[in-house]
């Protein structure tokens, strides 16, 4: 059986008696892995193991959306982003690279599609409505699995083998791609040009949160775990 890494996000002890933060994940990530017979399994970052020994112990590696991505991750003082934790950044980026120097399979999705452009050298919009021009709005927290934008599918990216040359997503983000990373593809756009998808080797990332609309979006996580 497939053994996926799924990142989780940390907060504070809520409903108990001890101090510790409390690691999470949305339960959606692990029904979609399931779903496509693989065994989910929760990570979180570890003081005794490296990011690249993590990685060597899976099949495969999902990172899901979440808080913001500092901004000291990409070289830039903090101005619009909110939430974020810069060591739980740093153990996701490194959970990238050594991905990609392992060549292990790994689905970025939403803060983790962002991560992925940080951890190639990218950068980020810290607030799409404050820092780009759009008609289009980014950010429709009403409406979490339906599609309320159309992006467009790049030509012989994995997108294109999946879907038709358009595609209608949840919009559910206030950051964005500014820089692309070094050596990423775009996968997928929106129509005022916003980077929706990237792709490097077996590294995919899209700006959606597909896991909510598994109907409509469960082939990219069966694309995902065919790839391993």
């Amino acid at each position: 059986m497939k053994k996926i890494a799924v990142a989780t996000y940390r907060q504070a002890p809520k409903g108990s008696v001890f101090k510790y933060r409390q690691v999470l994940s949305n339960e959606a990530y692990l029904e979609a892995v399931e779903k496509e017979g693989a065994y989910p399994v929760l990570i979180s970052p570890s003081s005794i193991f490296s990011a690249e020994e993590i990685a060597a112990g899976f099949d495969g590696i999902i990172l899901p959306g979440g808080d913001d991505v500092s901004p000291e991750t990409y070289g830039e003082e903090n101005r619009l982003s909110v939430d974020c934790d810069i060591e739980m950044d740093s153990f996701h980026i490194d959970l990238i690279k050594a991905a990609y120097k392992l060549k292990k399979p790994l689905l970025g999705i939403c803060r983790g599609f962002q991560l992925i452009n940080v951890a190639f050298g990218g950068s980020l919009y810290q607030d799409i409505a404050t820092d780009f021009s759009t008609q289009i709005v980014h950010k429709v927290y009403e409406k979490p699995y339906e599609g309320v934008h159309d992006v467009k599918i790049v030509e012989g990216t994995f997108l294109s083998n999946l879907f038709p040359s358009t595609l209608c997503v949840n919009s559910l983000h206030h950051q964005g791609v500014k820089k692309l990373g070094d050596g990423l593809t775009i996968s997928a756009t929106a129509g005022d040009g916003l980077i929706e998808a990237i792709e490097v080797d077996k590294i995919i990332g899209v700006q959606w949160h597909p896991e909510a609309m598994q109907s409509e979006m469960r082939s990219i996580f069966s694309h995902f775990i065919r790839s391993i």
